[in-house]
């Protein structure tokens, strides 16, 4: 095994503001079908991750309530690793897609057309992609010596997925993907 294939990256179950709101830095609650998904991803993984392994995880409650999930079907460790929250989306967090595309055409155009948006007074891409080419290569040494099971969120799993040598495609809450053993690009 590579240390690249000992890594999954798992995105949080759901909140009430799952697919409704933007939101990064704000910390709601899972909602209770997301309780109910995570403890689902958790029996999941229990099977496909070996033993040994560590559960890193965003500081967010959604967060860390399904890397608790996680760790305790699987026997692991939770270690938190502040890099991996959530992009900080400014002004439009708690936004609706309406209200987003109202107050910041320019961001809504970049995100339709899948670049990554400077966010108004939040992230700069830049610096989303700095933040998940360090959390990448604290994973990697991680994964040198057993599995990782990766728990943050969608903007910032896309941003280290793409650090770790793979495509960024978009993770549904409460669901995991393995990477595949090719080379990794160190940072």
């Amino acid at each position: 095994m590579t240390p690249r294939d000992r890594i999954w990256l798992v995105r949080h179950a759901s909140t009430a503001w799952t697919g409704l709101r933007w939101c990064g830095r704000s910390d709601p609650e899972l909602a209770p079908d997301g309780v109910v998904a995570a403890a689902a991803l958790a029996k999941t993984l229990a099977v496909e991750v070996p033993a040994g392994a560590v559960v890193v995880t965003s500081p967010l409650h959604r967060a860390l309530a399904t890397a608790d999930a996680i760790a305790s079907a699987i026997g692991a460790s939770v270690v938190i690793d502040p890099d991996l929250i959530e992009i900080d989306f400014g002004s439009v967090d708690g936004l609706t897609w309406d209200e987003l595309a109202a107050a910041h055409a320019a961001v809504a155009t970049a995100i339709l057309a899948g670049d990554e948006p400077d966010w108004p007074d939040g992230e700069r891409a830049v610096d989303v992609a700095r933040r998940a080419r360090a959390a990448a290569t604290r994973i990697v040494d991680l994964a040198r010596s057993g599995a990782v099971v990766v728990v943050s969120h969608g903007g910032l799993l896309r941003a280290l997925a793409v650090a770790l040598g793979g495509d960024g495609a978009h993770l549904a809450p409460a669901s995991a993907t393995r990477l595949e053993p090719i080379p990794i690009p160190i940072p």
